[in-house]
């Protein structure tokens, strides 16, 4: 049985941002699956309803809807 592919998630509202970092985590490591939100909102959203258990989150700071920081302190209900 092989190793359990680790859930990343990359959360940052620039799209070319995020690519770039996909494309580099990929290349470097084979067990890693990439989750990519531009919304933190679609990320919550995900957290919430456990659909999947994230082990690493990157995360843009500077975000539209909601500060980076905030975000790191904000409960999941």
């Amino acid at each position: 049985m092989g190793k359990r592919k680790i859930n990343l998630a990359i959360i940052d509202n620039h799209p070319i941002v995020i690519e770039d970092i996909k494309k580099i985590v990929e290349q470097g490591f084979t067990n890693v699956n990439t989750n990519c939100f531009t919304l933190v909102e679609l990320f919550l959203n995900s957290i919430q309803k456990k659909i999947i258990i994230f082990d690493i989150v990157l995360l843009d700071i500077t975000l539209p809807d909601i500060n980076g920081i905030l975000l790191c302190k904000k409960k999941a209900t």
